[in-house]
């Protein structure tokens, strides 16, 4: 078993690499994440909607999109590490059983999302010409 702080850490790098992969953008009304920046010009963002769906899921008074990004930017990355710097309805999440079950159910769903997109993907590169 994993002491607490190894746990925060796998817990952290997984949402951070989500958020990098689906959710930041380096410019305001740019594609969000590097999936989008790759799919979308090469005509296959099609491929990314149910993942988007899913980030767009309720989580309490929030999303599962805007959850991830504030718990990344706010605690972690740009951040003070500071619960409170979350904004309120964020911090509700911990705080709702209701809501915890929403993040829980949106979690299952995104890496139901992942997997298909992974073998979308893998179908894609093997229809490709070498």
């Amino acid at each position: 078993m994993l002491p607490p702080a190894g746990v925060d850490f796998i817990s952290f790098a997984g949402m951070h690499l989500i958020c990098t992969m689906f959710i930041t953008t380096d410019s305001p009304g740019g594609a969000a994440g590097v999936f989008h920046k790759v799919l979308d010009p090469s005509g296959h963002a099609a491929l990314l909607e149910e993942v988007d769906r899913v980030l767009g899921q309720p989580v309490g008074d929030t999303t599962l999109r805007q959850y991830l990004r504030s718990k990344r930017n706010k605690l972690a990355v740009h951040g003070t590490l500071e619960y409170c710097s979350q904004p309120k309805d964020v911090q509700a999440v911990a705080f709702y059983d209701d809501a915890l079950e929403q993040f829980d159910d949106a979690i299952e769903a995104l890496d139901v999302a992942v997997d298909r997109l992974d073998r979308d993907l893998a179908k894609l590169e093997s229809e490709s010409p070498p």
